[in-house]
């Protein structure tokens, strides 16, 4: 798999050390051969990257695969969701697989990854 931006609303990349949701906002992606290698603001993470494929949008919420449920994407979007409802070891971190699914704000999945390739 070529490299590629996934970009969305909210990452979910998992849970910080007091066990509370580690989220970026307005953040983007960067996948190469299957593996996050970069994730942060969109502008930081595109920069140099034009000729990348592009996936996501502003209005959607990431979240790592191993934990990605309707209601749990629905909770972001409100933002009323606490971390009992992830799974410790989801995340979404450089050197982490790039299996994630992106939701809309009504918890409906529209896009997944496996090792960076959409599904």
């Amino acid at each position: 798999m070529s490299a590629a931006l996934i970009s969305a609303r909210r990452i979910l990349v998992g849970v910080d050390e007091n066990g509370a949701l580690d989220l970026r906002h307005d953040a983007a992606l960067r996948i190469d051969n299957g593996k996050i290698v970069q994730i942060g603001a969109w502008e930081a993470v595109a920069y140099g990257n034009d000729g990348l494929a592009r996936y996501g949008g502003p209005d959607l919420i990431a979240l790592p695969a191993a934990c990605a449920v309707a209601d749990l994407a629905r909770g972001l979007a409100s933002e009323v969701v606490t971390s009992t409802a992830l799974r410790s070891d989801a995340s979404l971190r450089p050197g982490s697989p790039a299996d994630l699914i992106l939701f809309d704000a009504q918890g409906e999945p529209r896009l997944s990854f496996r090792a960076g390739v959409p599904y």
